[in-house]
């Protein structure tokens, strides 16, 4: 972020320095005094579990120049702008950023998969433009702010991920975006604890349509029932599908190394290859390679770029050790992603054995019990020959499995080395192992372990 001094950033913000000078120069942006750096500006945001305020002090310590505030810190040199909220702050800064730019916006969001087709759509576009996308998982209320304030000059097209877990919580952000293209990849059940209902869901999701010009494109997942019957009074409205819809793929192989398929191009056959096995990922192709050819692109320009692209961090990333390969997918996890990762897994497996270590799923709700019996079930549909649980609800997964047919061996394991331990020994004579819980259960941890133990036979 090019410098701003503390008059600039004062005027943005509608705020007033009652400490330190107008002068003070900085540039970059935290929220967190933990990633403080020398030059940044620190907002002292008011969480539910913490208050900013408390660590003014740990920021300047940390090379902060100048600290957004709603009550100063008399104790603190550091220069203070005082404001009545910090988040409306952190937004109107990051709204005045990004005014200085003029190149088209894509926003990217859905229940599930938005991560996957936002890296997509930007591998495929930095084949033709200098593309930045939302760094990490940086797409929340505080997150697309402090995405946008990683836009530098050169940058000629961004494509931004917006996520929510209630109502009201997209509008702030497509708002500061008007986004030229929104991209809406599902209606799942994630967030269901708070928003009650799948419609209450897809009310909030369609959000992120409120500031698309008349001229604006808008594509998403035709095979979702709210989104394949949605309709959009302004701008385009483009529905992609395997089965029908306005985008469709055809002649599809899926296969251990990824998937296959055509797409008809203005009137020509292309096919296309992609690294990830399962239907859900040529979902998030169609989604992507639409954008995409709105913008020009070629369809050599797109085979590049699916060949060049690399997922985020701890989201079906994979390593092949000793005739196993191992699937990271322990992010976050929902039922829809829970059974898109299982077909993957069986799909990278083929005809070997297949293990699924999965943990508890957040925010579910009353039903999370029956959801999760769900995805246990699914696991023995699928004909996973191993199933690992762990966490409070590991003995819903297995009663979902056991009660669906599956004949497998199943197990529920707490210590997260014994379960690395039982994975691999499962997998012992070559077969894939798919690792998958929602955030907070830390089945990395996991992962790492099985990972460190292969690497070290």
């Amino acid at each position: 972020m090019k410098a701003k001094h503390a008059q600039e950033i004062a005027d943005a913000i509608g705020g007033t320095i009652v400490k330190g000078s107008p002068e003070t120069a900085a540039h970059s942006v935290c929220v967190d005094s933990r990633s403080a750096e020398a030059g940044s500006i620190f907002f002292a945001l008011k969480g539910e579990f913490t208050d900013g305020h408390l660590y003014i002090s740990n920021a300047y310590e940390a090379g902060s120049a100048i600290a957004i505030v709603q009550r100063p810190d008399e104790s603190s040199e550091i220069c203070q702008i005082q404001v009545p909220d910090t988040y409306k702050a952190l937004q109107d800064l990051a709204r005045a950023h990004y005014r200085q730019f003029s190149i088209p916006a894509i926003a990217v969001t859905g229940s599930s998969g938005k991560t996957t087709t936002k890296d997509l759509l930007a591998s495929l576009l930095s084949q033709k433009y200098i593309t930045m996308k939302t760094p990490g998982n940086l797409n929340s209320q505080t997150g697309v702010p402090l995405s946008i304030f990683q836009m530098e000059s050169s940058d000629e097209i961004a494509v931004f991920e917006v996520s929510m877990s209630n109502t009201g919580e997209i509008l702030p952000n497509v708002e500061i975006l008007r986004p030229d293209t929104v991209i809406i990849t599902n209606i799942g059940v994630a967030h269901i604890e708070f928003l009650g209902t799948r419609e209450n869901i897809f009310k909030a999701k369609k959000e992120s349509l409120a500031y698309l010009e008349p001229e604006g494109l808008a594509i998403v997942n035709g095979e979702d029932d709210f989104l394949g019957n949605m309709s959009l009074e302004a701008g385009k409205l483009c529905k992609v599908g395997i089965d029908s819809g306005d985008f469709t793929a055809y002649e599809i192989r899926m296969g251990p190394q990824g998937s296959e398929f055509s797409i008809n191009i203005g009137g020509k056959e292309e096919r296309f290859c992609f690294g990830l096995a399962g239907r859900h990922f040529i979902i998030d192709c169609l989604l992507a390679i639409r954008a995409a050819l709105h913008y020009g692109l070629s369809a050599d320009q797109i085979r590049a770029g699916l060949d060049s692209f690399e997922p985020s961090d701890k989201r079906m990333q994979s390593e092949q050790i000793a005739g196993i390969c191992l699937i990271n997918d322990t992010y976050n996890a929902n039922p829809a992603s829970m059974k898109a990762s299982i077909d993957s897994l069986m799909l990278t497996a083929g005809g070997s054995i297949s293990v699924a270590v999965l943990g508890d799923m957040y925010e579910l709700g009353k039903d999370q019990y029956e959801m999760t019996k769900e995805v246990g079930a699914y696991c023995a549909n699928a004909g996973l020959a191993v199933l690992i649980a762990a966490g409070e609800s590991a003995g819903a997964f297995i009663e979902g499995y056991r009660n669906a047919g599956g004949k497998g061996a199943a197990y529920s394991l707490d210590s997260y080395a014994e379960i690395a331990e039982k994975a691999v020994g499962a997998a012992s004579g070559g077969g894939a192992i798919l690792f998958k819980a929602s955030r907070g259960m830390g089945f990395e941890e996991i992962y790492n372990i099985a990972s460190e133990r292969l690497h070290n036979e």
